[in-house]
């Protein structure tokens, strides 16, 4: 697994991931996540693993603070 800082919304994020990603991807996935509020503790307690679809790919990405996994179902 490869890990990258990643600066987007003016927040700073832990990308990891196996696959190769475009950026493209990457910003879509962190709005996803950024509209259901997962970088909040108290969701972060409650739920921490999202399916998020991106036409044509689906992805299963885990949240830990602002650590972000990243695995291409």
């Amino acid at each position: 697994m490869e890990s990258m800082p990643f600066l987007h919304a003016e927040r700073s994020f832990n990308i990891i991931f196996a696959e190769d990603l475009t950026f493209v991807a990457v910003r879509g996935i962190l709005d996803r996540l950024l509209e259901m509020d997962a970088f909040d503790p108290v969701v972060q307690e409650q739920k921490a693993h999202y399916t998020i679809h991106l036409d044509p790919l689906s992805f299963s990405v885990w949240v830990l603070e602002m650590d972000v996994f990243i695995e291409v179902v």
